[in-house]
């Protein structure tokens, strides 16, 4: 349920095209790219887009091909999501469903 006065705000927005934060109906909020945040990884990058922020780092290492597959290579992947991240994550074994669906 929502109050008079909140859905009275909310039409009139609506019907001007703005958004709660004051930008137009179709703008995107400032976005912000940052390369090379970490020397701890061979490539990285900080993307903060309105108040949502992501760190990405890559890393890799040479390693030995599996013998039954001499001419494969394989990659693989690790994901962090702090709490609260989502609404979807949550520690423990829903933390592993989440990643399972990146």
């Amino acid at each position: 349920m929502i109050i008079p006065e909140a859905r009275e705000h909310l039409l009139r927005a609506l019907r001007e095209g703005l958004r709660f934060d004051g930008r137009a109906a179709h703008a995107y909020r400032p976005i912000e790219i940052t390369r090379n945040i970490t020397k701890n990884a061979e490539g990285s990058a900080r993307v903060k887009i309105g108040d949502t922020e992501v760190i990405a780092g890559v890393k890799f290492e040479v390693g030995t091909p599996f013998p039954d597959k001499p001419t494969e290579g394989s990659i693989m992947v690790n994901t962090e999501l702090i709490p609260f991240s989502s609404p979807e994550f949550e520690s423990g074994c829903a933390a592993q469903r989440v990643w399972q669906s990146l």
